[in-house]
């Protein structure tokens, strides 16, 4: 299984320059898994592996998307927010964050909030990988806010969420 191979690659290379990204990858495998307790052990191992504040940052983005998979939106935002302050001003990142946090303004039902944060997504990277996927996001939250001023309740993905 490949989980197993993350813990052998864990223990027999502790010292490898790169193994932060080990720890992610497999934060984010077992995260997927649905073992969102020791995806976040293994992140806040990564976090004593990171060198630097971006690479923190990049733990704390990690640790938010596992919370935020958790169902645990508090803990999420706190994490989204934090990797923003140790990211500086990268903007690559920004865009990532924002556009991250956009979608879990969503999941949280703060469109208006979502709205901005995708905003800002746009703002801070032009040409983002995430740039397609964030614009369709703003169109489909300002879509959403109209249905609303008209009443007509529940975003898309949380009626398709409710029918579970």
């Amino acid at each position: 299984m490949a989980a197993e191979q993350f813990e052998k690659l864990i223990k027999e290379y502790p010292a490898y320059e790169h193994i932060r990204h080990a720890y992610l990858y497999y934060a984010d495998l077992l995260s997927y898994l649905n073992m969102h307790d020791k995806a976040i052990t293994i992140c806040l191992e990564a976090e004593k592996k990171a060198k630097d504040n971006l690479e923190k940052g990049d733990v704390f983005h990690m640790l938010a998307t596992v919370y935020q998979k958790k169902q645990n939106f508090i803990d999420a935002e706190k994490y989204f927010y934090k990797s923003l302050e140790l990211f500086g001003y990268d903007k690559h990142f920004y865009s990532k964050v924002f556009y991250d946090l956009g979608k879990l303004y969503i999941e949280k039902g703060e469109k208006e909030k979502a709205k901005d944060a995708f905003k800002k997504a746009l703002k801070f990277r032009r040409f983002s990988p995430w740039l397609k996927y964030t614009r369709d996001y703003v169109v489909e939250i300002k879509e959403n806010l109209k249905e609303q001023r008209r009443g007509s309740g529940l975003h898309p993905w949380q009626k398709t969420r409710n029918k579970k």
